[in-house]
């Protein structure tokens, strides 16, 4: 049985507007969609229709929407991935130049645990965090190397593994 104050309860329930809003990011891409009792301004809110779960991820086109009245959201592009910046080992190898042969030949336990470190992978990562301190090790040992150069030359297509 119901009584009186959740019949009250349960009006008050009813009439009370349900408002739903899209959350936006600082670049007005949608990051939630929620529902609230009651109004609640934002510059980071704008105020949708229904609980759109479709319109996350898509971008909030402040120009349109002024222009047409109403909220107006986009697809937000998608950045094609970066290639891997991936080369063979004896690719990063000949990217010391006629540093390679001494790096190589030298015996001394920290070149040669650098070069044996490369010498067991499939592929050099030029984005490995990793990379410039093992290159580092070899310039300590006094091998003249530009880091920068072997890390940042663009990938050429001989190089790739």
């Amino acid at each position: 049985m119901i009584n009186s104050e959740e019949i009250k309860m349960q009006t008050i329930q009813e009439k009370s507007p349900v408002i739903y809003y899209a959350h936006l990011d600082v670049a007005d891409t949608v990051i939630a969609v929620a529902q609230s009792p009651s109004r609640i301004d934002g510059p980071q809110l704008v105020e949708v229709d229904s609980l759109r779960e479709e319109l996350l991820g898509q971008r909030y086109d402040r120009e349109a929407s002024a222009a047409a009245g109403q909220p107006v959201f986009v697809h937000a592009p998608v950045a094609p991935a970066a290639a891997p910046r991936h080369i063979s080992v004896g690719a990063f190898f000949d990217r010391f130049g006629p540093a390679k042969w001494g790096i190589l030949a030298d015996a001394t336990p920290t070149v040669a645990a650098v070069v044996k470190d490369a010498s067991v992978r499939k592929y050099i990562d030029l984005d490995s965090p990793d990379l410039p301190a093992g290159i580092a090790l070899l310039q300590q040992a006094g091998h003249e190397v530009d880091v920068q150069a072997i890390i940042t030359a663009p990938v050429q297509e001989g190089e790739r593994p």
